[in-house]
């Protein structure tokens, strides 16, 4: 059922998981489906590494939230989980470091080029997991600080707060 929903609400989301499964396999991550508003496709990568990924095909709001970071309980009109870090900030950092070779579009252009957000993401995903370690700043953490309720490190602090959360096996 849950498998239907996501595939009817974000097929993009699924096909990116297709793609990513065996990278998902490899690094022993975890794929978590919150019970209450998130990302359509989320994973722990690790305690305090969090990778969410959300396509909003709407045409009144047309856009990807693409992030990886800390997983925090979020305050706004409905309950809300929040990756606050940013995937971009890794792919530059290891651009820079001579690691990878990939130039992801602007957040802002990314629903424009959606098709070529998700070949980046696919290409990256490894090398970022791989070089998790790597420390990077997010820009938009400090402007979010206000609104973060409380830090999930793990689904047991996960399931702490939204009890219909579930790890997919």
């Amino acid at each position: 059922m849950a498998e239907d929903h996501l595939q009817k609400r974000c097929p993009v989301a699924e096909k990116l998981h297709l793609s990513l499964k065996e990278t998902v396999k490899k690094y022993e991550i975890t794929r978590v489906r919150p019970g209450f508003l998130s990302y359509d496709l989320l994973y722990l990568i690790r305690p305090g590494k969090w990778f969410g990924f959300t396509f909003h095909e709407d045409y009144r709001d047309n856009w990807v939230d693409i992030n990886l970071g800390e997983l925090y309980h979020f305050s706004d009109y409905i309950p809300r989980l929040l990756v606050a870090g940013e995937y971009t900030e890794y792919v530059k950092k290891l651009n820079a470091e001579g690691i990878i070779n990939s130039k992801i579009p602007l957040t802002e252009n990314a629903s424009k080029n959606i098709k070529e957000t998700v070949e980046i993401i696919i290409k990256t995903f490894e090398a970022v997991i791989a070089n998790i370690a790597i420390e990077v700043k997010s820009p938009n953490k400090h402007r979010l600080t206000p609104y973060l309720i409380k830090e999930l490190p793990t689904f047991e602090a996960l399931k702490q707060v939204d009890k219909n959360a579930i790890i997919e096996n």
